[in-house]
């Protein structure tokens, strides 16, 4: 597996680091943290932790997946270019308004009017 490899890279590389810590950071830590025994400690760590990964894994992957919700990634991804297009869409909107009305400007009559030339039925 390769999640499997690149975690028992990590663990190696990570655990040195924190033993070198610990052997500064305790008192005596270089006589009592001897190579080997520290060799053992890190042995001992890293197969419980790559023995908990499947499980740390499904639990970090569920946890995921009920906080991240499909549609608000979407949306936030998307948020500027839908803003961008209901402003054209307006724009649009309002100027070809704007070109109907001076386009129409002969044809457009006053309410006061129209009521006029309603014709009676009687």
């Amino acid at each position: 597996m390769k999640w499997k490899d690149a975690c028992h890279n990590i663990l190696t590389e990570k655990l040195e680091g924190f033993m070198q810590d610990l052997r500064q950071q305790i008192p005596m830590g270089q006589m009592l943290l001897t190579p080997a025994l520290s060799g053992k400690i890190k042995e001992i760590v890293k197969e419980g932790i790559l023995k908990m990964l499947p499980d740390m894994k499904e639990q970090l992957l569920n946890k995921v997946s009920q906080n991240i919700s499909f549609e608000k990634v979407i949306l936030k991804s998307f948020m500027k270019e839908l803003v961008r297009i209901i402003v054209y869409a307006a724009l649009l909107g309002f100027f070809a308004g704007l070109l109907w009305t001076f386009l129409n400007k002969d044809r457009r009559m006053d309410p006061l009017i129209m009521v006029a030339r309603v014709p009676r039925v009687t």
